[in-house]
């Protein structure tokens, strides 16, 4: 398989409407209405082999949430892709999407199918898409055929039309109507077996559990685009024969099926996945946490991700790594390699005890560290404990071996509340690193001393209680693994700063990174098979 399998770089999103330059001249004049397509509906065209399936709304109220956010308007994305198609077939005839395309576009789908032959440098692509008024459809393919009827080619297969053309490259891409979808194909064979399921043979959605994912329903509001993720042991046997570690294919193995989709709200863009497990081994362990350890950070918390239990997660990662024998090696070499610098076990001194919530998060402070940013940045640890004698005597012979080993001195510091906390630092280094207790079951890890003192006095000011973090914090699930969060208020004048090639950032990309408020995610196990993971983006 070459490596740029699967990602549908020659098909456009619009430029798909190719089809409409192909095939839709055999629109009949039975039945003008026609009715937009479903992801239930366009499956019954596709194979059942298909691979990957995404399917797209042309519902215009699903993509007018775009004009509130301030991104470019769908409209002139669109129009961009049809000049672009234009340019490619040569097509004089002007086109607009508002008037000529929208009125009949009831949605599209698009599978990804096994090669043909190995000689195919594109994917195996069929394309299906949903006309719901089949009098439009028919004015605006009259009107480009006019102009590109010398290049049109036809053949029966079945009793049904095909119709191939070549664009200015000349690649081939045929196209049929079967009722009301028009379906094309850059593999003729494809579209033909697409014509065999339309005739009653198999198709993606005949098979049980392939419809059961199709109908799997996201929790985003307002959906526009959705990707299913229905046969996972052909992608595992392509993967597998790329160099990958044993430990990845494993993980890839335990994967039933994905459901991923998009949804446009007012103020800012929800992505979502749902994984569907073949097992449920080792994920009871994964239980949503309360997500109190947020309300011992500061509001002015720029970026943060939280969770429980990292000794589980440690241990399901050495779980992991022990069935290659590569990444063993590398465990053991960090498990020495650890003993030797620290005197310490990685896994019973360490990780053991850290079986509670934990923050890792980073926090503006008026004191500049990087004087090139223009602005201070301190960060926090926080680790929750039920066994807090060991983490000190962890600390007590970490704090020996550095002594010894490392040169770093510690002292005792009085903060607020009369508040005791050790600070590891270098002579002749402003560098710090500051630790002490709150709450007795609370340890603390910071850079410099000022995030200490707000999660040792924290008086409602907190990240949890912010506004900026509660615009995010109630759009996505409630009972979650623990927040990613970041602030980009706050983040993109940092970023802005620095130079260009530095951040290797577009400037297209730049502006969109600048028109937003803040980033979001949860991951979320609704039950012991099921994987959930959310995103979202807000718009300023």
């Amino acid at each position: 398989m070459s490596s740029n399998k699967f990602g549908c770089g020659c098909w456009s999103f619009l430029g798909i409407t190719t089809v409409l330059l192909i095939g839709g001249w055999y629109i009949n004049f039975s039945g003008w209405l026609g009715k937009a397509l479903t992801p239930i509906e366009g499956a019954k065209i596709i194979p059942k082999e298909a691979i990957v399936t995404s399917f797209i709304s042309a519902e215009p109220q699903n993509w007018s949430q775009l004009q509130q956010l301030g991104l470019p308007e769908t409209e002139q994305f669109i129009q961009k892709n049809i000049e672009n198609l234009k340019q490619e077939f040569s097509v004089s005839t002007a086109v607009n999407y508002q008037q000529d395309v929208r009125p009949w576009l009831g949605g599209l789908m698009m599978a990804i199918l096994p090669e043909q032959s190995s000689d195919n440098e594109e994917e195996n692509i069929l394309i299906v898409i949903g006309i719901k008024n089949k009098l439009k459809a028919l004015g605006f393919i009259k009107k480009i055929r006019r102009k590109t009827e010398k290049d049109w080619q036809e053949k029966k297969y079945r009793g049904i039309t095909i119709t191939e053309v070549k664009n200015k490259n000349y690649e081939i891409i045929s196209s049929a109507l079967l009722g009301n979808k028009l379906v094309i194909s850059n593999e003729r064979q494809t579209l033909e077996k697409a014509i065999d399921t339309y005739k009653g043979e198999s198709s993606l959605a005949s098979e049980p559990y392939n419809k059961q994912v199709l109908s799997q329903e996201l929790t985003i509001a307002n959906p526009v685009a959705r990707i299913y993720f229905t046969d996972f042991n052909y992608l595992i046997e392509q993967i597998a024969k790329q160099e990958i570690s044993a430990t990845t294919l494993a993980d890839l193995q335990q994967l039933e099926s994905v459901v991923m989709g998009v949804g446009i709200e007012k103020e800012g863009i929800h992505f979502q996945s749902i994984t569907n497990l073949k097992t449920e081994d080792d994920n009871s362990n994964f239980i949503s946490t309360d997500n109190k350890i947020l309300t011992k950070l500061p509001a002015n918390t720029i970026a943060t991700i939280n969770g429980r239990n990292i000794n589980q997660i440690w241990s399901t990662i050495v779980k992991q790594l022990e069935t290659d024998n590569d990444l063993r090696r590398f465990l053991n070499m960090s498990r020495l390699s650890f003993r030797y610098g620290t005197g310490l076990d990685l896994d019973r001194d360490f990780f053991s005890w850290m079986n509670g919530e934990f923050a890792f998060s980073l926090m503006t402070t008026k004191k500049k560290i990087i004087p090139e940013l223009g602005i201070g940045l301190e960060s926090a640890i926080i680790i929750e404990t039920s066994n807090p004698n060991k983490a000190k005597a962890t600390l007590a012979r970490l704090k020996k071996s550095l002594q010894s080993n490392f040169w770093i001195k510690s002292k005792q510091k009085k903060i607020a509340n009369k508040q005791t906390i050790t600070e590891w630092y270098i002579p002749q280094n402003s560098f710090s690193l500051a630790h002490g207790w709150i709450d007795k079951n609370y340890l603390v890890f910071t850079i410099g001393t000022s995030p200490f003192e707000f999660v040792n006095n924290y008086t409602g000011n907190s990240l949890h209680q912010s506004d900026k973090f509660k615009a995010i914090a109630q759009k996505l699930p409630k009972n979650n693994l623990g927040y990613f969060y970041l602030d980009m208020n706050r983040i993109m004048p940092i970023v802005n700063r620095l130079p260009a090639e530095r951040t290797d950032i577009s400037p297209e990309a730049m502006t969109v990174l600048n028109s937003l408020r803040g980033i979001g995610a949860t991951a979320t196990m609704p039950d012991p098979s099921t994987s959930q993971l959310d995103v979202l983006f807000l718009f300023k």
